[in-house]
């Protein structure tokens, strides 16, 4: 197959012009759309990155994909973080509009006193359940980007060895 370099349409080898659009198909353009729109990284569920690049130009390919994709996540990371940013910064707003505790009563001033503290340790409580999934998915994001650091080492050195 051939890929057109103007609309992307594959054609037959033998073509000489695209099927699609008229456009003059070049062998030596159609060779390097192909390698460009291949992926030669891959990722497991455990977060590890595989590299299938035989040459030191897919490696580089390889290596500018693992760049965008390590840039992606970061972003991700930086948009959870102003997510909890903005949770928290609700719950400090609250914080300051509650007044203090209920001072005096003996027994009664006792029992409302309980009953403040049970709702703030409860208002506590409902923020970190709601911290705990953002969290969880940053811990995440930063494994994948610590995977993106030790697959650009490793195709770093292959292109070296390589070139």
């Amino acid at each position: 197959m051939t890929i057109c370099s103007n609309c992307r349409n594959e054609n037959s080898v033998t073509a000489a012009f695209c099927g699609f659009c008229g456009s003059k198909l070049s062998r030596i353009g159609s060779k390097i759309s192909q390698i460009v729109e291949r992926s030669y990284i891959d990722f497991l569920p455990d977060g590890q990155v595989i590299i299938s690049a035989q040459s030191a130009l897919e490696a580089k390919l390889a290596l500018k994909e693992l760049k965008l994709e390590k840039k992606k996540y970061r972003l991700l990371k930086k948009q959870i973080t102003e997510q909890e940013r903005q949770i928290r910064a609700t719950y400090t707003d609250h914080i300051r509009q509650r007044g203090s505790k209920f001072q005096g009563g003996q027994g009664l001033g006792r029992f409302i006193r309980r009953v403040q503290t049970d709702l703030r340790d409860n208002k506590r409580r409902s923020l970190a359940l709601e911290l705990a999934p953002l969290e969880q998915e940053k811990r995440r994001i930063e494994n994948m980007i610590e995977s993106f650091d030790k697959a650009i080492l490793e195709v770093e050195l292959f292109i070296f060895n390589n070139a």
